[in-house]
């Protein structure tokens, strides 16, 4: 199978038409104990499967998730991180019932064995090492490939959104989502304290694992927007290729993925496919259309305080859904050159956050003034969930910003009281 026949079949994936667009979230949150260090997932297990409602999903004999009707409750790479994944629902109010009920579950449970949920970006204090991984065998494979920066994974949680995508709106969607990396780090970062230090970054996590493949391209924001379909699966398969399938299991990949397949002339269309798809599930860039899904994934929002839980999940909806009006905006704004603009902002806001300032005066508040309006298009009350980012924009402070100084001045302990979400939601 060559690079444009794999380029056809994820382009074939997106309908046609869409009937309505459909949103999922994936929404991760560390696990701590009362000193605030890395609590096993694993050990909540027992308690959440004793109703017996939920389908053990297992990998070998390890548990790596639960499954019900509305909700999945699944292992990350951190063995102390759990995510909870809703959808897709026809709109973000039915997210939030879904995903409310799953948390209040498994808040529920870390509190009967004296551990705790956190409405934070990573973990805040364990050090991000090798037994803070996860014992999928995948995990293992990663760390062989990419050396212990994969080991940042093992402490980020983030909470990514997918909005259904038609086909003719994939590229132009991608390409808003990640022009504005900045602004979805910039009012949602929220990850300033590491390993109980102060790292110097308002979102240390995406700074730490813009690490990985060397700053090309593979994690964050891209380095150029994508002209097409055909040209994202292009470059994605110019990436090192670093997770293949054999017959005997997951191993490290070799060289690009150009390469794998030239390698491999006798691998059926349908093991090719496959063989793309896995790779470019390691591909980390902040907005990335999914064939699996037929959607735009918004991935670089950390996780938010509970109390503005649904509002990173709104701005990336509201991204996709006004992605014709945002790009204008942008270029209205900035210029058709707008790209390494908003790059240079985006570098600048993984360090100080909304204290950063921005390319052109009142471009924040014009941003999320379009996104509630594109939210208001669906008639579903959705814009509501953005009402905290105007507060944030008129503070000049992210969650991040508001993290770094109780860590500050309170240090750890002050942490994790500010960010610690509550049983009884």
């Amino acid at each position: 199978m060559t690079i444009q026949a794999i380029s056809r079949r994820f382009s074939d994936a997106f309908p046609e038409k869409l009937r309505w667009r459909t949103v999922g979230r994936e929404a991760e949150f560390p696990i701590v104990d009362h000193n605030g260090d890395a609590f096993p997932l694993a050990r909540l297990w027992p308690i959440l499967m004793a109703p017996g409602d939920l389908r053990v999903k297992r990998e070998g004999d390890l548990i790596v998730g639960l499954i019900g009707d509305r909700y999945e409750i699944s292992a990350e790479v951190g063995m102390a991180t759990v995510e909870i994944i809703t959808g897709p629902c026809d709109d973000l109010t039915q997210i939030e019932l879904d995903h409310n009920a799953a948390l209040q579950r498994v808040v529920s449970a870390a509190a009967s064995l004296g551990a705790r949920l956190l409405g934070y970006g990573c973990q805040p204090k364990t050090p991000v090492t090798q037994p803070l991984m996860s014992a999928k065998i995948r995990y293992a494979v990663l760390h062989k490939a990419i050396g212990d920066d994969w080991f940042w994974f093992t402490a980020t949680a983030s909470d990514q959104v997918h909005a259904a995508v038609a086909r003719h709106e994939v590229v132009a969607a991608t390409n808003v989502v990640n022009a504005l990396a900045a602004v979805t780090v910039g009012l949602c970062g929220n990850s300033p304290v590491i390993e109980g230090m102060d790292t110097g970054f308002v979102s240390a996590r995406e700074m730490l694992m813009g690490k990985i493949g060397a700053g090309k391209g593979r994690h964050g924001m891209p380095l150029s927007p994508i002209k097409s379909i055909a040209d994202h699966v292009r470059q994605l398969a110019t990436l090192p290729h670093l997770i293949r399938r054999e017959a005997h299991g997951l191993v490290v990949g070799e060289r690009d993925f150009n390469a794998f397949l030239a390698e491999r002339p006798q691998l059926s269309d349908a093991d090719a496919f496959d063989a793309f798809l896995l790779h470019e599930h390691y591909i980390w860039q902040s907005g990335r259309p999914r064939s699996n899904h037929g959607t735009v994934e918004v991935r670089s929002a950390a996780q938010q305080p509970h109390a503005d839980s649904m509002c990173a999940a709104a701005l990336g909806v509201a991204m996709v859904n006004a992605h014709v009006k945002l790009e204008a905006l942008l270029v209205d704004t900035l210029g058709e050159n707008y790209w390494e603009t908003m790059r240079d902002w985006h570098h600048r806001v993984i360090a100080n956050g909304l204290q950063t300032p921005e390319p052109e005066s009142g471009l924040l508040t014009k941003i999320v003034d379009t996104c509630a309006d594109g939210l208001a298009t669906r008639g579903r009350n959705e814009e509501r969930y953005l009402i905290p980012l105007y507060d944030r924009i008129r503070a000049r402070e992210n969650p991040g910003n508001v993290a770094k100084k109780r860590f500050e001045s309170g240090g750890i302990d002050s942490l994790l009281a500010l960010t610690t979400i509550e049983t009884g939601l």
